[in-house]
């Protein structure tokens, strides 16, 4: 399993969903910065917290805030048109 700790800032209020069962997931897109002067970059990497977890996550956390996030990495690749 790919374990990952990152610190980023929150581009926007984390969004809640229920699972078919009732469990809760908060999701939040998590911007993340490498680099100094000209050579910053910044990724956006999909944070998901689940369960009591999310629920209290989704209530208090808010756009613009500096979070840290441990966890198993999942990989989705896109390409658009």
């Amino acid at each position: 399993m790919f374990q990952a700790t990152l610190v980023g800032r929150l581009g926007k209020d984390p969004e809640t969903r229920a699972t078919s069962k009732g469990t809760i997931i908060a999701s939040v897109g998590v911007a993340t910065e490498q680099g100094y002067g000209d050579n910053r970059t910044t990724e956006w990497v999909t944070c998901k917290v689940w369960g009591k977890s999310g629920s209290a996550f989704a209530e208090h956390a808010r756009k613009g805030a500096t979070m840290a996030f441990a966890g198993k990495v999942e990989i989705e690749r896109w390409e658009s048109k």
